[in-house]
Parts: structure tokens; sequence; C-alpha cells
């Protein structure tokens, strides 16, 4: 499993395509179907990615399977539907917060260098763009924290 990926790509990987085969279509197939390259049904099955979520109704209609299953990588009898939908969003909810606050902290270290840049380079360093770039850095990490 990735870093910082909580879902598990390979499972729901090697499901998807346990389920292609067994519907005797081809990634190409599959892929025209949904409307995506063949190269993109490859990275998911390899584990390297995931669908987009505009995609997921019909990937999982075409397969047919429930979201659920699809996150689950497995089929899921209905008496644990319930239990597998509640640990797939939480592992949703907490595989978004981690990348929202990868960005946050990108976004903050991003603005940080552009003014230290900008006062390096035309000389106008002052008290204030210190506590601004404090500043912005406390407030990205608090939101990101939130």
């Amino acid at each position: 499993m990735k870093r910082g990926i909580i879902v598990n790509q390979e499972k729901i990987g090697k499901f998807i395509a346990k389920l292609r085969k067994e519907k005797n279509m081809t990634q190409q197939e599959l892929a025209r179907k949904i409307g995506v390259t063949d190269r993109a049904i490859s990275k998911w099955e390899n584990g390297r990615g995931l669908p987009d979520y505009s995609l997921l109704q019909d990937l999982c209609d075409t397969l047919s399977i429930s979201i659920n299953e699809l996150f689950s990588g497995e089929k899921i009898s209905k008496e644990d539907y319930k239990t597998k939908a509640e640990e797939n969003m939480s592992k949703l909810i907490n595989d978004n917060y981690r990348k929202k606050k990868k960005i946050n902290w990108i976004i903050a270290i991003s603005v940080a260098v552009v003014y230290l840049s900008i006062s390096i380079i035309f000389n106008i360093w002052t008290y204030s763009w210190i506590i601004w770039i404090g500043y912005s850095i406390y407030r990205f990490i608090k939101k990101s924290e939130d």
C-alpha cells in the first residue's frame, strides 16, 4: 500500500480486473464503456491509482457491483454491508483529510518561499513580512488540523 493512502488500491485494482475478466471484457472494452482510456484501466488494476469519483457509478454499474463493494475490494454479503460501508466511509474521510493537510502544507511553504524571495530580490525585507509569513503558516496549520 502506498504511503498516505488508506484505501487499498492494490486490492481494489485486483477486484476490478477479476470482475472485468469474469465479464469477458478487455481493458479497452471496459474503458470504452465508461469513457476512459485503457491505460487508466491498467493503472487502476495495477494498484497505481483509483478511478475519479465521477466515474465510480458507471464503473460499478458496468461491473454489476456497488460502490461499497468496489472500495472493499470484494463482494459483500447483506449481513456485512452496513459494517463495510462504515469502514469504507471512515477510510475515505481519513484519506481525504490527509490529502487536504498535505496540500495545505505545500501551499503554506510555497507562499513563504515566494514572499521570502520577493523580499530578498527587491531588498524590501521588513518585520511585517516576517510577521505575515509566520501568520500565514500558522493559519494553514490551524486549517489543516480542523
